[in-house]
């Protein structure tokens, strides 16, 4: 694809960049910190381009998991 460097190397900082703020989300909402977990996955969502991902799809199963905990169904 056009936007990976010729070594994949941004590739790599954004899929470890989003696992750290899947892992620091998750943590986060275990405490029952839903706001701040939802932040944190609303940051990865900004930073991922590949849309058709795997990664995508478990930032969007955040989002919504979160969204209802908080009750904003209408986001989940």
């Amino acid at each position: 694809a056009s936007f990976l460097m010729p070594d994949n190397s941004f590739l790599s900082l954004s899929l470890c960049s989003i696992r750290f703020l899947s892992t620091s989300a998750t943590a986060d909402f275990y405490e029952g910190n839903y706001d701040k977990a939802l932040e944190i996955v609303k940051k990865a969502d900004k930073i991922i381009i590949k849309k058709d991902s795997e990664e995508y799809a478990e930032i969007l199963t955040y989002q919504g998991s979160f969204h209802s905990s908080l009750g904003n169904y209408d986001l989940s």
